[in-house]
């Protein structure tokens, strides 16, 4: 991982190969900034850079069109993920995020569609946690999301993804605007056609931890 601040890098590696106490190599300004790549940003930022996969190769080998696979649906994830901040809609507590995978920026993906005039919101409410003194706050925001006939097909593609409308219903957790826990009801109402177009929103802090 090398980051960047005020013209400074700094950086640190973990390797898999040497994990006895979960040692990190950390690196000073110069030796970092020779790993940074050259497409580094040139303000502020943060590089991962990974090598040595050996996962990917358990099976002795690996084929290129599965390779790009696995990096598409880590882009999907990333996009899903930390779609608030990518968005900039956190902005101005939060500044706007960028990622990019090899240069590739993501666009983030909305799982309510809100940029779609036909997804019904819901008004937003509060519960109050009390621990102790101390009162924690938890926003629960409902979606409908629009009839397949009024969206584009890239929409209902990235809505539906890979295992449907049904599986993809229920609560979406985030804390601290960064998804945690998604397509689930947590067993209150089971899954099923009438409601596949149900998503809630629920904010938490990290004082929930």
């Amino acid at each position: 991982v090398v980051s960047k601040r005020d013209g400074i890098f700094s950086a640190a590696r973990w390797d898999l190969d040497n994990v006895t106490d979960w040692k990190m190599y950390l690196f000073d300004n110069d030796d970092a900034r020779k790993l940074a790549s050259n497409t580094f940003p040139d303000g502020n930022g943060t590089e991962i850079i990974w090598t040595k996969l050996n996962r990917l190769f358990e099976d002795g080998s690996i084929r290129f069109d599965d390779f790009n696979a696995m990096m598409a649906d880590a882009e999907s994830e990333l996009s899903l993920v930390f779609h608030r901040y990518l968005s900039g809609e956190l902005e101005p507590k939060r500044k706007k995020l960028a990622i990019t995978r090899n240069g590739r920026r993501l666009i983030p993906f909305d799982p309510f569609c809100r940029a779609n005039d036909s997804t019904h919101q819901k008004d937003e409410e509060t519960l109050e946690i009390e621990r102790g003194n101390q009162k924690t706050k938890i926003y629960i925001k409902p979606f409908i999301l629009p009839h397949f006939s009024n969206l584009t097909p890239s929409e209902d593609k990235m809505l539906g993804g890979r295992e449907g409308y049904i599986k993809n219903q229920g609560f979406y957790v985030y804390r601290e605007h960064r998804l945690i826990i998604r397509g689930t009801w947590f067993k209150l109402v089971p899954h099923g056609e009438f409601s596949n177009r149900a998503r809630v929103r629920v904010d938490i802090p990290s004082s929930l931890d």
